[in-house]
């Protein structure tokens, strides 16, 4: 349990956004604008729509039951485009070969965080594949929109050293993001609880119950005087 519980904290906000962030800023600094502009859009959109898919459950319930969705694996989502398209900028100067192998190894690790929710039963199997389609999608993008656009000015070997340290260094952080959204699903929606998976068990009880305690009730009064 333990191995999962440290792979997973690798996809964790308190690392993964720090990492971003890092991504972003080099790309800034060496001047490669197009790439700056289509990653920061991307992510902040990837970033939106996670936190939305959880707010609507949290503060509305708005989920589906039959998939056992209550909002999108934002650790899956982060890990999954941040380590590929990471590992892209970091190689950029590198064969084509060589950048390929390392997003493909950046987006294994971000699959296997994913399985990693799954293994600790945090997230379905259907948020944990929403969260790698979106990951995926987000860096699928990127990679197309700057295919002929300029590199970074800058030697990205040193950023793949700072990603690295990244990473460990804020291995085991919790960020405070899920009781945020919690609280403010609570505030917009003017609940006291979210709505969490149990709401549906309890449902699913309520339900098989009924039929057994309309059997229980007593026949009406005219079949009473009829015996």
């Amino acid at each position: 349990m333990s191995f999962w519980w440290g792979l997973t904290d690798f996809g964790d906000s308190a690392a993964m956004l720090p990492a971003a962030t890092l991504i972003a800023g080099w790309l800034v600094v060496g001047q490669a604008w197009r790439r700056a502009v289509l990653w920061c859009t991307g992510f902040a959109v990837l970033s939106l729509l996670v936190a939305l898919s959880k707010l609507a459950f949290l503060g509305w319930g708005i989920g589906s039951e039959a998939l056992d969705f209550t909002g999108i694996s934002g650790h899956t989502a982060l890990a999954v485009s941040i380590l590929s398209v990471g590992a892209a900028v970091s190689l950029a100067d590198r064969s084509t070969v060589l950048r390929r192998g390392g997003v493909a190894l950046g987006a294994t690790i971000g699959l296997t965080i994913g399985l990693s929710r799954l293994a600790l039963h945090v997230h379905s199997v259907s948020e944990v594949v929403a969260g790698a389609a979106l990951g995926g999608g987000l860096a699928a993008i990127y990679f197309r929109g700057t295919a002929y656009a300029n590199p970074a000015r800058l030697r990205p070997a040193i950023l793949g050293g700072i990603l690295l340290l990244t990473l460990g260094m804020f291995h085991g952080e919790r960020a405070p993001t899920q009781g945020l959204l919690t609280k403010m699903a609570l505030n917009l929606s003017g609940r006291t609880v979210p709505h969490s998976r149990a709401d549906w068990q309890k449902d699913a009880a309520d339900q098989e119950e009924a039929p057994a305690q309309l059997a229980q009730r007593p026949r009406d009064s005219s079949a009473v005087v009829g015996n």
